[in-house]
């Protein structure tokens, strides 16, 4: 058996390294018997936000915008319909047809001695019953007049109704202008108001005619007439080769 080495003191690396000790644990107090834990409250599910989005959940999250309906403009007010009267006057003016009505077949006047009409284009032109006829005459696409006189009576061409702005009837010689509409339904106009004369103005509104009766001075002929309700007849000229 060899002799064990001695052990070398100038080389600091050789010398063993003590290790510390381990430590005793701390004992761990017990709560007493009075003592009750009561856990923490969770959260509420209006303060919890979701993991991935951030978006806060629950009753304090932002309302949802309510669905708005797009404008859709100024509405006409109130008028009555085709069966609500029988005879416009001057206690009830005014009758409103729907859009379905103001757009089939043709509005027939009778008793009628002149018209006149303007266009959406603004063109104007006017037409007696003996067939004299001022300004510019408006042809549908249809290669027809969208207002002209036939056999005594006004036709207004109400499948092209938006073409139309609005007409003046004027009725001199009789006591009521008849009205026909494109199904069927009938109408009169009360024209002979002592000391008034009425006539009956038509205006195209969004699609629907309105049909009023305007009371106005006997003693107007036709052109102060249309001064009075804005009409400036539109006068065509010949062109050298003879077209209008």
């Amino acid at each position: 058996m060899r002799p064990a080495a001695p052990i070398r003191s100038d080389l600091g690396y050789l010398r063993r390294r003590r290790h510390p000790l381990p430590q005793a644990s701390a004992p761990t107090a017990r709560p007493a018997a009075s003592t009750t834990v009561r856990a923490a409250p969770p959260e509420r599910a209006s303060e919890t936000a979701g993991p991935a989005t951030g978006l806060v959940l629950g009753g304090n999250s932002p309302a949802a915008p309510s669905r708005v309906r797009p404008d859709q403009g100024p509405q006409p007010f109130a008028a009555p319909g085709v069966g609500d009267l029988r005879e416009l006057d001057a206690d009830r003016p005014l009758i409103r047809i729907d859009r379905r009505r103001s757009a089939v077949g043709t509005l027939v006047v009778t008793g009628a001695s002149s018209v006149a009409w303007e266009s959406a284009s603004l063109l104007t032109g006017a037409a007696t019953v003996g067939g004299e006829i001022t300004g510019s005459v408006v042809e549908t696409s249809g290669n027809r007049p969208l207002v002209e006189f036939h056999d005594r009576a006004v036709l207004v061409t109400l499948r092209h109704v938006r073409e139309l702005r609005r007409a003046l009837v004027i009725g001199r010689e009789t006591d009521a202008l008849g009205l026909r509409l494109g199904g069927g339904e009938t109408l009169s106009v009360a024209t002979g108001v002592p000391e008034s004369l009425t006539i009956l103005s038509i205006l195209v509104v969004d699609g629907m005619l309105e049909l009023r009766a305007e009371p106005i001075d006997p003693a107007f002929d036709d052109a102060r007439i249309h001064q009075e309700f804005g009409f400036s007849l539109t006068h065509r000229f010949a062109l050298p080769d003879g077209s209008a």
